[in-house]
């Protein structure tokens, strides 16, 4: 993609080692309360029968904890082994305890670069674009880091040159108003026009907008936009070329 994005609108959605697991993609919108609840108390049951033998195997969902925008716990299910003992073959259940969790994420454009700067891990997925696993809100004492990730951001959009900049924060979000104070604050410049706005669903926000170039790494956002581009990962690569040491993984999905 060309740099020079002179005459074009950039729409913000603010808000190497290759790794194992499993990502869970939820159907529908729902607050990390509501699926709290959905998993509270949750517990399955299912008959197993083999010749003579006959048990009851279940699904649990134990130790829920839900805070800093992060639920987590741990799912425990029932499974059948067969073990040889002399000449049979008995089936022996036992029980596999997995841990999940859960984060609101919005393909934070701020939030990745702050990530970076903080030197927690990032991850180039194999969409190409940089990602942070963490949750959807800036916490209380990274406003300093939100103001340096916002000027990082303004140093690379002057070097891109949009004739506006839309930045689309969460209006759910705790401080919502206080962070698009402190924004543009930082992210004020003659370079281009500068707007940002509050949205109570930001992902709509963006996709609602006059024709731009959008820049989030939300994959819903990314199926659904003519024009994406990782500003985060432009603005990470920079930071790495003045001397951050920035902690870059590839994950594989």
């Amino acid at each position: 993609m060309k740099k020079n994005l002179k005459k074009k609108r950039l729409c913000l959605d603010c808000g190497t080692l290759v790794l194992a697991g499993k990502i869970f993609r939820l159907k529908e919108k729902v607050t990390l309360e509501g699926l709290a609840d959905k998993l509270k108390n949750f517990r399955m049951e299912e008959k197993y029968r083999e010749n003579d033998f006959e048990l009851t195997l279940t699904t649990e969902i134990r130790d829920l904890n839900l805070k800093l925008g992060k639920l987590e716990g741990k799912i425990l299910r029932d499974e059948i082994i067969h073990i040889r003992q002399k000449d049979t073959v008995k089936p022996i259940p036992r029980t596999v305890e997995s841990s999940f969790f859960f984060y609101e994420y919005g393909g934070n454009v701020l939030l990745t670069v702050l990530t970076g700067l903080k030197g927690e891990p990032l991850y180039l997925c194999d969409d190409g674009f940089i990602r942070d696993l963490r949750g959807a809100q800036p916490r209380s004492s990274e406003l300093g880091l939100l103001s340096k990730a916002s000027n990082y951001i303004k140093i690379s959009l002057t070097e891109l040159r949009p004739s506006k900049v839309l930045v689309i924060l969460d209006e759910n979000v705790s401080k919502s108003k206080y962070h698009s104070e402190l924004i543009t604050e930082n992210m004020i410049s003659d370079s281009y026009e500068l707007e940002v706005i509050l949205c109570k669903k930001a992902d709509k926000g963006v996709l609602t907008r006059e024709k731009g170039i959008i820049s989030s790494s939300d994959i819903v956002i990314l199926k659904q936009a003519e024009r994406v581009f990782d500003l985060a990962g432009y603005t990470i690569m920079k930071l790495q070329r003045i001397g951050y040491s920035i902690k870059l993984y590839e994950l594989k999905i």
